[in-house]
């Protein structure tokens, strides 16, 4: 016992002469293990000092300078480091369990596998700190700053963190049962994976932070801020949020059953798929928030704003929309059995394109200005739009079909893959619109401005273009069997034509004026003349060319069967 003490004693007496001299010691004895526990060092200057598998519990280094130093599995439980200077300071898998590292300076430090259980950390500077698979039960941590520090796969059960800064902190897969967040600012924090369950997140900051999957039940999420936070697949069911800040929050997926959101910010969350049955939402904004496909059976939406909001395809059965605000709002595909709409506010049927299986009415929605709106995959058909300025409008997919759509203004609008069969656009302004892949089967075209329209690969068998303008517009591969372009067909001056977009149309009278037909096919079925005709059309623009280089001369341009040649000089068919 004795000779143990005097060891002790030699020990101390060497680290009292500095890291350097200790170190040396330990190279030339490396068998020898440190033994100073209880020893008092506070504010000796041991910086890089080498403790490695130490006995060192009960030491005092109050206001010590130990920055560098080294306690890989150093046992330091009941230790006093108060005040301490300890930045980047190796503590993997040491015991640290009752020690006090209050307002200790432990910025970079590694505590990777660092036992520190109920020890007191309080306002302490552990930023950037690596504290992976540590053990910190029941560890007092209020105040600190743990800033882009790494707590992933750390046991914080019962943890104190009141008002500390864990933001950008790693805490994926880190055990926080029952742990107190009160206060905490975890912006930017990566929880994914983490267990919250009975941890206290009132009035906590989780601004932007990754909470994805998580079982928030029972958190009392009270006052906390959840904006911009990542949230899918979380489990917020039957929790309180009422009032909460959850603007532009990603809940996707995630469960709020029962949960009370009333009066809640919920603008531009996104809640696609999300389950919402018997959720109060009462007055809670909703305005542009995106709740494609999730449940809202029984939810309780009275008075809430939801202008512009997406609700493709939820289910809304048994909801109460009394004195909701549905400007503009997007309810295609939504069920709507025995739901309450009294007093709600701007419906507009326009958005409501199907409630369930309901078939879609004959309103009229004409000298309407929807310039712009995104109409992707609507259901219009047979609606009367008439007159309606959609120009730039996106109609992609929508079905129009049977829709009245004559005089419509529908400038550059995005009309690709929709369905127009049997629409009534005569007259309409179809100008630069796409209408590539869209099925125009039997629609009425007449008089309708196609000019710098994309008809790609467009079926307009059977339809009517009579007095059409398709001037500079691009027909390949479009459909034209069956075609009727009558004798007024306006121009098809400049229009692409080629491929094999060219079967069977009737192109009697039609004005094919620069138009690209190479590679057409425009045999002579297609122009309804017969086959001995093809040797007299080439004399004939034989002649048409010889008639333009005559200087002021009124030649009058010849013709066979009806078709105007100028500009075929480049065509196949010559």
């Amino acid at each position: 016992m004795v000779e143990s003490e005097m060891a002790k004693a030699g020990q101390l007496e060497i680290l009292k002469q500095g890291a350097d001299a200790w170190n040396k010691w330990r190279e030339r004895d490396p068998e020898r293990l440190p033994d100073i526990s209880g020893a008092t060092l506070s504010k000796r200057n041991l910086k890089s000092v080498n403790l490695e598998e130490g006995n060192i519990s009960l030491a005092n280094f109050c206001c010590a300078i130990l920055s560098g130093a080294n306690f890989t599995n150093a046992d330091l439980h009941g230790s006093s480091f108060i005040g301490a200077d300890l930045s980047s300071t190796n503590f993997s898998k040491a015991n640290l369990n009752h020690s006090n590292l209050n307002y200790a300076t432990l910025s970079g430090a590694s505590f990777i596998e660092a036992t520190i259980c109920e020890a007191d950390l309080s306002e302490a500077k552990i930023n950037n700190s690596k504290l992976n698979r540590a053990k910190l039960s029941k560890t007092n941590l209020s105040e600190s700053n743990l800033s882009s520090a790494d707590l992933s796969g750390a046991d914080l059960t019962d943890a104190d963190f009141r008002r500390a800064d864990l933001s950008r902190a790693v805490l994926s897969g880190a055990n926080l049962t029952g742990a107190n967040l009160s206060g905490a600012n975890l912006t930017g924090a990566n929880l994914s994976g983490a267990n919250l369950s009975g941890a206290n997140l009132t009035g906590t900051n989780f601004f932007g932070a990754i909470l994805i999957d998580l079982d928030l039940t029972g958190t009392g999420l009270i006052g906390a801020n959840l904006i911009g936070a990542n949230l899918i697949g979380a489990d917020l069911s039957g929790e309180y949020l009422s009032g909460a800040d959850l603007a532009g929050t990603n809940l996707r997926g995630a469960n709020l059953t029962n949960a009370d959101l009333s009066g809640a910010n919920l603008t531009n969350a996104k809640l696609n798929g999300a389950y919402l049955t018997n959720a109060d939402l009462s007055g809670a904004n909703l305005t542009n928030a995106k709740l494609n496909g999730a449940n809202l059976t029984d939810a309780d939406l009275s008075r809430a704003n939801l202008t512009n909001a997406k609700l493709n395809g939820a289910n809304l059965t048994d909801a109460d929309l009394t004195d909701a605000d549905l400007t503009h709002t997007y309810l295609f595909g939504v069920i709507l059995s025995g739901a309450v709409l009294c007093g709600a506010k701007n419906i507009d049927a326009e958005f409501i394109a199907e409630f369930g299986d309901s078939e879609p009415n004959d309103e009229d929605y004409s000298d309407e200005d929807y310039r712009g709106s995104d109409l992707s995959a609507r259901n219009l058909s047979r609606r009367n739009l008439s007159r309606r300025d959609l120009s730039g409008a996106v109609l992609r997919f929508a079905d129009l079909s049977g829709a009245d759509l004559k005089f419509a203004e529908l400038i550059g609008a995005d009309l690709s893959g929709a369905n127009l069969s049997g629409a009534n656009l005569s007259g309409a302004d179809l100008s630069g619109a796409d209408l590539s892949g869209a099925d125009l089967c039997e629609a009425n075209l007449s008089g309708a401005d196609l000019s710098g329209a994309d008809l790609r690969n467009a079926d307009l068998s059977g339809a009517v273009l009579s007095g059409a303008d398709l001037s500079d517009a691009n027909i390949s591969d479009a459909n034209l069997a069956g075609t009727e372009f009558g004798d007024d067909l306006k121009d098809l001056n400049g229009a692409y034509i080629s491929e094999r977009a060219i079967r069977e149309p009737d192109l009697n009278c039609a004005n094919l004026n620069g138009a690209d037909i190479t590679d057409a096919g425009l045999a002579s079925k297609i122009f309804g003349v017969s086959d001995h005709t093809i040797s007299a059309i080439k004399k004939a623009v034989a002649f048409e060319n010889s008639a333009e280089n005559t200087p002021n001369s009124n030649v009058v341009e010849p013709k066979t069967g009806t078709i105007q040649l100028r500009g075929f000089y480049d065509a196949i068919l010559l």
